[in-house]
């Protein structure tokens, strides 16, 4: 199961932080797409990124969460959560957007924003079989 997830923020080192690797990695991330993987079963991916040149716009990075088929969804949306949460609560200029839906940086709020976002997710999914 796949889940967009925009994050708007001021930091330059924002991609750095929530891959945790080097400034020397960085384009591995960019240009390889390559996943972190947070647990078993639970990664991220780097898909894509806006960046303005002015110094005070925000630049907007996009991930993408992947959740396993054999991992509990509500562990996973946990430790998720708090793994996204870690990455920007000392970030007082970002803000997460979720499905275009804006989420406070608060660990209880983005796990309920992403598992909200999932069962739209999952019952699309239906919906479109159920067409066919």
């Amino acid at each position: 199961m796949k889940l967009d997830v925009w994050i708007e923020a001021l930091d330059p080192k924002l991609i750095e932080d929530l891959f945790e690797v080097e400034r020397s990695e960085y384009k591995k991330i960019i240009m390889e797409k390559q996943k972190k993987i947070i647990s078993e079963g639970i990664s991220l991916q780097y898909k894509s990124h806006f960046c303005c040149d002015s110094v005070d716009a925000p630049s907007w990075l996009i991930i993408s969460i992947e959740i396993g088929k054999n991992v509990a969804l509500p562990v996973a949306l946990g430790i998720l959560s708090s793994y996204l949460y870690d990455k920007l609560k000392n970030r007082k200029n970002s803000r997460v957007v979720i499905n275009n839906q804006p989420v406070e940086i608060d660990a209880k709020k983005i796990e309920q924003i992403i598992l909200t976002n999932i069962n739209v997710y999952v019952k699309e999914k239906e919906d479109n079989k159920d067409e066919t």
